[in-house]
């Protein structure tokens, strides 16, 4: 059965087009993810720049990252092509792995860096640069936006809010006050 499965692999031809295919799809999230969802989903423009900044920085690490990756590999199948051609067959499927190792890892830097240029373009869209004084002067008005909508969204789903956000509310001062009723009947 091993022989069979090896036949039909080895039979499977992959076209250009196919090829092109596997780069065009490249990105773990859409540019429209990254803008509404990743960023976007914040409630203050402050908070949306602080994750705007450190989806850049993750991002710029995890290339860094790649790139030595991709320098060993490529220094990986150098030396096993130099053992391959001493007559060593264990580097031949050595070099052929490292080889499908460097084509996965190109894919993926692809990927990594169409988001990083888009969450690039966001960066430079915001109309300043916040300081760490900033953001975290912003915090109390950013939980209160976010937790009397998540409070709203408690209420028109479930005619109740639930206790983790009433705990999270009370943190923060906002429980026992009618801004969270008034503020649910302005979503009806």
């Amino acid at each position: 059965m091993n022989n069979g499965l090896l036949k039909k692999i080895k039979k499977i031809k992959v076209s250009d087009e196919l090829l092109q295919a596997f780069k065009e799809i490249q990105q773990p999230r859409t540019n429209y993810q990254l803008e509404k969802f990743v960023v976007g989903k914040y409630e203050t423009p402050e908070q949306q720049y602080f994750h705007c900044v450190l989806e850049l920085q993750l991002k710029y690490n995890s290339l860094r990252k790649a790139k030595i990756h991709l320098e060993k590999t490529n220094y990986l199948i150098e030396k096993y092509k130099k053992e391959e051609a001493e007559g060593n067959k264990l580097s031949e499927f050595k070099r052929r792995e490292r080889e499908i190792d460097k084509e996965t890892a190109e894919l993926a830097v692809l990927g990594a860096l169409r988001e990083f240029e888009t969450l690039y373009k966001i960066w430079k869209s915001f109309d300043k640069n916040y300081t760490r004084e900033e953001m975290d002067k912003a915090q109390p008005l950013y939980w209160q936006r976010r937790l009397t909508g998540q409070a709203n969204r408690d209420v028109m789903a479930c005619g109740r809010i639930s206790v983790g956000n009433q705990d999270a509310l009370r943190q923060i001062g906002e429980v026992g006050t009618l801004k969270i009723e008034q503020q649910a009947e302005n979503y009806e």
